[in-house]
C-alpha cells in the first residue's frame, strides 16, 4: 500500500457517510406539480434529463449536489452528482459525507475513479449489484479538507480538459467509418476513377448486370454438417469474419477427412473466394478468404466466385448501397436470412478489367491513409486514458497539489456517525406516518382539480393510498366518495380518453 503523505488518514467508506437506497414511487407523473419533485434516475444525474415526477412527501430525497451511485443493472457502480432535490431512483443510491471535515467533491472523484473496479466486482448472478461489503468497506484516503478542496479545484481544472479531448476522440472512429463508406460508394459508382477516365481516354460504359451472371461459384456452407470431431479439417461460420478477415483460431467445429470430402464437392473454398455472412446478426459481414488453409462452411455463409475481378466485387459487396441492398433482400422475421436466389438477383455495375484494377488500386490507397489515422487514434486514445488514470492516481497519493503542513487532520467521530444514521431511518419512518395523516380528504383533493380527476388518481392521492393498503381502505374510500356523489360531485365523461372523471358538482 502507497505510504499517505503527513496529515492524511484512511478510513472505510461506510465510517463517515450516511446513505439510502431509492425506492420506486407508488406514482410517477410525467407533469410537474407544486407538490411533486423530480424522480432522479440514471438519465436525470447523467445527462440531467427529467422525465418524470413524484409526490415529494413519500419519496426518499436527494439533495442538489449529493453523490448518487448506481447499485443495480450493467453499470453497477457508475457515480454522479445529483442536478437538484428529487426522488432518488430505485436503482440508485444516495451518499452524503456526515462530516463537515469531508469534501463531498473530493469523494465523488475518487468513487468515480474506482468505477471500473466496483463494476467488475458485482454481487449477483442475473441482475448485477454493487458489492455493498466491498463498498462500504473501501478504504478512502482522506488529506485534509483544504487540502481536498484543492484537489478538487485541481481536478476540475484539468479533467474536464482531458474529457474533451477524449469526446473528440470518440468521434473518430465513426468519422472514419464514413469516410470508408463514402470511399466505396464513390469506387462502385464511378466518381472515384472520374479523372483516371479522362486521363486514359476511356469512353466505355459500365455494363449493368446481377450477380448470378458474374458468379462461377455461388453457395452456402453445409445445411446438415458432418459429424462434429475435436480436430481436424476446420469448419467456419459467419462467427469467423472478423473485422474484414477470416480468422479460424475460434472455429468451434472440426471435421475429419470423409467429411470434408463430402462437403468440398459443393464449396471447394479457396484463396481469393469472397465470404459473406447470410444469416441473422452476421447478414453482410464480408472477407476474403487468403488462407491456405483447406475449410468447409456451415450454411451461415455463402461463398462467392466470380469471373471478373474478385477484389471490386468485395469493395462492391462492402458498399452501403449493396449492404442496403442485401437487408432489403432478408427473409424472416426471427432470425433473419438471404436466400442464393436472392443473392443472385443483385445487381451490380461492372466497368472494364483495367478500371476495376484501378478501382481497387485507389481504394486501397485510401484505405491505408485512413488506416495509419486510425492507428493514430488508437495511440491518442490509450494515451488520454493513461493520463487521466495518472492524474486520479496522483490526485489520491498527494502528488497533484503541494500539501500544506499547517493543515489539520480529518477528525471522524464514529459514534456521532451511528447516532445519524439512525435518526435518519427513524426520522423517515416518523415522516411517513406523519404524511398519511396529512393527506387531504377528498373533496379537497377534487378542488384540486377543476377539470375533473380520474378516480385511480383521487384514491392513490388520498389517504386511503398507503404503502400497504388493504380492502378496508378501499372500501373506506369508495364509501366517502360515494356519500360526496350524492351531494357534492358528478361524473363527466373525459372527451378526450373516454373515461370517466370526477369533478365538483
Amino acid at each position: 500500500m502507497t505510504e499517505l503523505p503527513q496529515n492524511w488518514i484512511e478510513k472505510e467508506l461506510g465510517k463517515f457517510v450516511t446513505h439510502k437506497k431509492g425506492t420506486k414511487p407508488d406514482n410517477l407523473y410525467r407533469e410537474p406539480h407544486e407538490s411533486y419533485v423530480p424522480y432522479i434516475d440514471i438519465k436525470a444525474f447523467e445527462k440531467h434529463i427529467i422525465e418524470q415526477y413524484t409526490e415529494k412527501l413519500t419519496a426518499k430525497l436527494t439533495r442538489q449536489g449529493n453523490i448518487l451511485v448506481v447499485w443495480d443493472g450493467a453499470r453497477a457502480g457508475l457515480v454522479g452528482i445529483s442536478p437538484c432535490e428529487g426522488a432518488i431512483g430505485s436503482t440508485l443510491v444516495d451518499i452524503e459525507p456526515a462530516s463537515e471535515s469531508i469534501d463531498t467533491k473530493y469523494l465523488y472523484h475518487y468513487l468515480s475513479s474506482k468505477y471500473q473496479y466496483i463494476n467488475s466486482k458485482p454481487r449477483g448472478s442475473g441482475t448485477p449489484h454493487v458489492n455493498p461489503d466491498l463498498y462500504w468497506n473501501m478504504e478512502i484516503p482522506l488529506p485534509p479538507k483544504n487540502e481536498q478542496k484543492r484537489i478538487v479545484k485541481k481536478l476540475d481544472a484539468i479533467i474536464p480538459k482531458v474529457d474533451e479531448v477524449n469526446s473528440r476522440l470518440e468521434r473518430v472512429p465513426l468519422i472514419l467509418k464514413r469516410a470508408r463508406q463514402s470511399i466505396l460508394n464513390q469506387a462502385i459508382t464511378g466518381e472515384l476513377t472520374k479523372d483516371w477516365r479522362k486521363e486514359h481516354n476511356i469512353t466505355e460504359s459500365w455494363e449493368t448486370t446481377t450477380f448470378k451472371s458474374i458468379a462461377t461459384k455461388l453457395t452456402d456452407g453445409s445445411h446438415n454438417p458432418p459429424p462434429k470431431k475435436v480436430e481436424g479439417y476446420p469448419v467456419i461460420s459467419a462467427k469467423n469474419i472478423k473485422n474484414n478477415q477470416i480468422v479460424i483460431d475460434t472455429v468451434e467445429r472440426y471435421t475429419d477427412e470423409e467429411g470434408f470430402l463430402k462437403e468440398n464437392k459443393r464449396t471447394n473454398i479457396k484463396y481469393g473466394d469472397i465470404i459473406l455472412g447470410i444469416i441473422g446478426a452476421s447478414i453482410g459481414n464480408i472477407a476474403i478468404y487468403k488462407l491456405n488453409q483447406k475449410v468447409i462452411a456451415q450454411r451461415s455463409i455463402a461463398i462467392i466466385d466470380t469471373n471478373i475481378n474478385n477484389e471490386y466485387v468485395y469493395y462492391y459487396m462492402s458498399s452501403p448501397i449493396y449492404q442496403n441492398c442485401l437487408i432489403d433482400k432478408t427473409k424472416g422475421a426471427a432470425q433473419g436470412g438471404v436466400y442464393l436466389s436472392e443473392l443472385g438477383s443483385i445487381e451490380i455495375q461492372v466497368p472494364t478489367m483495367e478500371e476495376q484494377e484501378e478501382i481497387v488500386k485507389q481504394v486501397k490507397k485510401a484505405f491505408e491513409k485512413l488506416d495509419k489515422i486510425e492507428e493514430q487514434y488508437k495511440k491518442a486514445k490509450s494515451y488520454t486514458d493513461r493520463i487521466t488514470q495518472s492524474i486520479l492516481h496522483k490526485a489520491f497519493t498527494g502528488n497533484l497539489v503541494p500539501q500544506d503542513p499547517n493543515d489539520k487532520p480529518v477528525e471522524i467521530n464514529e459514534k456521532q456517525m451511528e447516532i445519524k444514521n439512525k435518526n435518519k431511518t427513524i426520522t423517515y419512518e416518523k415522516l411517513i406516518h406523519e404524511v398519511i395523516k396529512m393527506k387531504k380528504n377528498l373533496i379537497e383533493i377534487i378542488e384540486d382539480y377543476p377539470n375533473g380527476i380520474f378516480p385511480e388518481d383521487l384514491f392513490n392521492k388520498s389517504k386511503y393510498s398507503k404503502t400497504n393498503y388493504t380492502d378496508e381502505d378501499i372500501i373506506a374510500f369508495y364509501k366517502e366518495l360515494s356519500e360526496l356523489m350524492d351531494s357534492k360531485l358528478i361524473e363527466e365523461k373525459d372527451s378526450k380518453h373516454y373515461y370517466t372523471v370526477i369533478k365538483k358538482g
